[in-house]
């Protein structure tokens, strides 16, 4: 089984609501999907935070459940989400259904 690397930031907040955003989707994804590692890392290593960008490594079957997981978090809360994998950069704004079923097809796609 491979492993596939998403890393998921939040490029319109201010260095601290990425900061809770970040923790607030891990919690969330940690407890909707079982295989699954979460790294925060720091966007800007000059920046004293925990880190507001997101590195979930998964194998590819939980993808799905990865992607159906951030647009859940995203209708809940209203935030843009970018997302970087080594095939894939999306940016999802706002709660539109359009727009997180575009990051949910693409991230399915990964799978494929």
């Amino acid at each position: 089984m491979s492993e596939e690397i998403i890393e998921i930031s939040f490029p319109h907040s201010s260095s601290a609501e990425a900061n809770v955003q970040s923790a607030s989707l891990r919690d969330a994804l940690l407890e909707q999907v079982e295989e699954i590692k979460i790294k925060r890392k720091q966007a800007d290593p000059n920046n004293m935070d925990f880190g507001a960008t997101l590195c979930v490594v998964l194998g590819t079957p939980a993808i799905v459940a990865i992607a159906h997981g951030i647009g859940q978090y995203i209708k809940k809360n209203g935030s843009t989400v970018y997302i970087k994998t080594k095939e894939l950069e999306l940016e999802t704004v706002g709660t539109s259904d359009e727009s997180i079923s575009e990051m949910i097809k693409a991230l399915k796609e990964l799978k494929e």
